[in-house]
């Protein structure tokens, strides 16, 4: 939401972060520090996580945990980072369940990030990224022990590199089906390098 007099929200630089819990909107505003969203849903409409964030213990201008539900669209993740910490434009982490939806958004890696990640998308959970530019840096996603490629939809992004960790032997390998996934990956989307497969 905008706030209580319907003008965009901007949260200052000096809050540092803004913690979401239950179910929170935010439309049109700029956020100066980082945001976690640890439970229930977010939704973000053409808001700017943006500026300088110099807090050692900030990892991510979007950071979701667990089952949460995130959803943005026409977003622009564009933080830079000053201390001991590297950050990254989006971090994921345990999710099960739950969706990840960005529309239309624009995350750059500035100076002192590294690609987005995701660690790990499994079970029930879903990623789906649509016309998303990811300028210098792409993105690493992990798939857990159950993960698959049905928890992914990736389409019309222009990106670096995608990095897809399987746990599984590399003996092994990406069954038919998956390479197909691979690849519909790779046309569906403009990535300057490749989709890299690794196994642990």
């Amino acid at each position: 939401t905008t706030d209580k007099n319907g003008h965009a929200l901007e949260v200052s630089e000096s809050a540092q972060a803004l913690n979401t819990r239950a179910q929170v909107s935010i439309m049109n505003g700029t956020i100066k520090g980082k945001v976690y969203a640890y439970s229930g849903s977010l939704t973000l409409a053409s808001v700017t996580l943006g500026v300088t964030i110099s807090a050692a213990s900030v990892e991510a201008s979007l950071q979701v945990r667990g089952s949460t539900n995130v959803w943005a669209r026409n977003c622009t993740f564009d933080a830079t980072h000053t201390g001991a910490r590297v950050t990254r434009p989006l971090s994921v982490e345990g999710r099960s369940s739950g969706y990840i939806i960005l529309d239309n958004c624009v995350l750059k890696a500035n100076t002192g990030q590294e690609l987005s990640y995701v660690n790990p998308i499994s079970g029930s959970a879903t990623f789906e990224v649509n016309n998303c530019d990811f300028y210098t840096k792409g993105i690493g996603i992990d798939m857990g022990t159950t993960g698959t490629f049905a928890n992914l939809s990736i389409q019309g992004n222009k990106i670096p590199n995608i990095d897809i960790s399987l746990k599984r032997d590399s003996a092994i390998g990406l069954t038919p089906e998956e390479t197909a996934e691979v690849e519909a990956i790779k046309e569906n989307n403009t990535i300057d390098s490749t989709v890299e497969i690794y196994y642990y």
